[in-house]
């Protein structure tokens, strides 16, 4: 339509799509489905020219075919004509509601009218289903004539596939084409819905078609068959066969709206089950994300406590964490990789919280025993931040940090490419801040003295990948970390 708006169409076999919304959910179960309150359809101006053209050309071609079929038709059997019509108007009365309009086993009885009476049926039987569908919907006279061109189409190729069967007296041969003749209606009726949809929704028509009418092929098939049946009974008992097979046919679309409406009920069910488990996924997205936040913030205020225990160490962590990320874009780290390594590096003395102030901060040369516990605080680091599972891969470089490149190192004596990247990228930027801050007994190195020192232990203590990293670093204009 010209306005742009989002159509959702009905489907009545062969009807003429109108704008509304329909919840099956919202049916009772087993029961008829509620009538949908329609929304007003395009007026006929507002239409594409291609899409009103199709609809002319429908309606005006159908019903010329269905006068043409009346007159040349050769039945006389009035009564049987009119009784099945009533017959076919009850059925698209009680039709069943669907997404996208409703299944009528009215098209029994056309099919079947075709199969008893030939062309002549064709266009009252087309007339009275769109007669109401127009009673329950109000469509729009150029919807009405659409609906009758479609329908009468529909009904005359049926029984075309049907009049076959007059030059033949195998029963088995006329149920075959019945169930072809099935087909067949099937194929011209949602074909030309198909396409008038298609073209006011501006999709492709076979993918339309897939997606809303192709799951309706085996109820044509199974209606074909039943009409073929019915044709068969009629000849034999006449109307009486009528009569009778209205119950078993009523009972079939009642059967059909049983299985839809449960149908619908289940895919309510599952659509509100799989809101709720979204639902509860975000909240639990939201959960972690916010116990992670906490997570960390609670290690880095235990990072800072151990900081704070020396003041000439003060804020050595983040300094530590800014150098080590420098260093990781310099060597060409990813996202994924320096997030790992910003956690690493700032946690990576954490575990010094074990070791007694008597040790850490002695001021002369520790002895065995002592040194020994100092040496321990890799593997405590590892520890602590290992029991926060999203912290699990910045472990392998805190508990490698004190590894040397020649194996000399601690806790696993660990060498060269042995030791993670990142454990190597922590050493190397953990000894530039040691020579950088000023001490005691000493006071700060210069940038030169740092990088002439790192450059002696290259390829014995550091890895001579990061110290030539680091080099370039310490001459740059700015260096995160350094005061």
């Amino acid at each position: 339509p010209a306005s742009g708006r989002a159509a959702r169409f009905a489907f009545a076999p062969g009807a003429f799509p109108t704008h509304r919304s329909l919840d099956l959910a919202t049916a009772p179960l087993g029961g008829q489905a509620t009538t949908p309150v329609p929304e007003a359809a395009p007026r006929w101006r507002q239409m594409s020219f291609a899409l009103r053209g199709l609809v002319a050309v429908v309606g005006v071609v159908g019903i010329a075919a269905g006068v043409a079929g009346t007159m040349l038709g050769s039945s006389h059997d009035l009564i049987g004509m009119l009784a099945v019509v009533a017959l076919v108007a009850a059925g698209q009365a009680l039709a069943i509601e669907s997404q996208h309009g409703s299944l009528s086993v009215g098209a029994v009885g056309a099919l079947m009218a075709g199969a008893a009476f030939g062309f002549r049926a064709m266009l009252g039987i087309a007339v009275a289903m769109a007669a109401v569908e127009w009673s329950s919907r109000r469509s729009a006279w150029y919807q009405v004539v659409f609906n009758t061109g479609a329908l009468s189409l529909a009904g005359l190729a049926g029984a075309g596939i049907f009049s076959v069967t007059q030059i033949t007296d195998s029963r088995p041969l006329s149920l075959a084409l019945a169930v072809v003749a099935g087909g067949v209606y099937y194929a011209v009726n949602t074909g030309l819905l198909a396409a008038t949809v298609a073209l006011a929704e501006g999709e492709r028509l076979v993918t339309l078609w897939r997606e809303r009418f192709s799951w309706l092929a085996w109820h044509y098939v199974a209606y074909g068959l039943v009409a073929g049946v019915l044709d068969l009974a009629y000849q034999s008992a006449g109307l009486y066969a009528l009569v009778v097979a209205a119950v078993p046919v009523l009972v079939l679309q009642r059967t059909q709206a049983v299985y839809l409406r449960r149908a619908a009920d289940t895919s309510a069910r599952l659509r509100a089950a799989a809101e709720t488990i979204q639902h509860q996924n975000s909240s639990l997205v939201e959960a972690n994300r916010e116990l992670r936040k906490r997570s960390s913030e609670a290690l880095e205020g235990l990072s800072a406590a151990v900081d704070a225990r020396d003041a000439y160490t003060a804020g050595h962590s983040r300094r530590v964490r800014d150098l080590s990320l420098e260093l990781g874009r310099e060597l060409g780290l990813s996202a994924a990789e320096l997030d790992v390594l910003d956690h690493a590096a700032l946690f990576h003395d954490i575990g010094k919280l074990a070791v007694p102030d008597s040790i850490l901060l002695k001021p002369t040369t520790l002895d065995a025993d002592e040194w020994e516990v100092v040496r321990r605080h890799p593997e405590e680091s590892a520890r602590i931040v290992g029991r926060l599972g999203f912290l699990a891969d910045s472990v392998p470089a805190i508990r490698h940090h004190h590894e040397r490149y020649d194996g000399k190192g601690y806790p696993h004596g660990l060498a060269g490419d042995e030791i993670p990247l990142g454990a190597r990228i922590i050493q190397v930027a953990d000894t530039i801040d040691a020579m950088l801050t000023p001490r005691t007994f000493r006071g700060a190195h210069t940038r030169e003295e740092t990088a002439a020192e790192i450059a002696r232990v290259s390829a014995t203590q550091l890895c001579p990948l990061c110290v030539d990293s680091a080099e370039r670093l310490l001459f740059a204009k700015e260096l995160v970390g350094v005061r």
